[in-house]
């Protein structure tokens, strides 16, 4: 493109930055990111997006966090999507208190949770085996409105693996009095 004089536009931008961080050259990705400054293509929310979720998969949280502070710096306002990013990092890097930091935070800055967010913050919570906290993010969900039989499943993976057969069977026939039906992944978390 650039050979026969075109410039690239945001969209080819983002679709590179995006590319590159799904197949982990996130190296390239930031160097995209910087060239766009250079060449007056101020990168959009979508960008980052990418960008933020290619350095928590690369297991870089810390610069995940770094391009999230200069996203607040540039006046651009953080979505569902950037912050299911960090949060998503934070839990499989264990750290289920920043991960519910950030979902504080996204609540306070007006921004609405999705499926997927809980989905993650369920799962998050239960792999580190704080049930509590994932049975309050699930009773959340549920209130908002966004009951998922994956974020179930979670919960009830956590009960199993701790040997909690009570609780389990007490939260099987909660979800089942949501109208959320069991599937397979659900009975073979049990049977395990």
């Amino acid at each position: 493109m650039e050979k026969n004089g075109l410039v690239p536009d945001l969209h080819i931008y983002s679709s590179l930055i995006s590319g590159l961080c799904k197949t982990a050259d996130v190296e390239k990705a930031v160097g995209l990111l910087d060239e766009m400054g250079k060449k007056g293509v101020e990168p959009g929310i979508v960008c980052y997006n990418a960008l933020i979720d290619g350095l928590c998969k690369s297991d870089n949280i810390s610069h995940a966090c770094n391009v999230f502070s200069s996203i607040l710096v540039k006046g651009l306002v953080p979505n569902c999507v950037t912050y299911t990013c960090l949060i998503d990092g934070y839990c499989k890097a264990g750290d289920i208190h920043d991960a519910i930091g950030l979902y504080n935070e996204m609540l306070a800055r007006g921004v609405t949770p999705d499926a997927f967010v809980y989905s993650v913050l369920t799962s998050g919570c239960s792999n580190s085996g704080d049930l509590q906290q994932a049975l309050f993010i699930t009773e959340e969900m549920v209130l908002r409105g966004y009951a998922s039989i994956s974020s179930f499943n979670a919960l009830v993976h956590g009960f199993c693996k701790r040997g909690k057969l009570q609780e389990t069977v007490k939260f099987l026939h909660m979800m089942m009095d949501k109208d959320i039906v069991p599937n397979m992944l659900t009975v073979e978390n049990i049977v395990k």
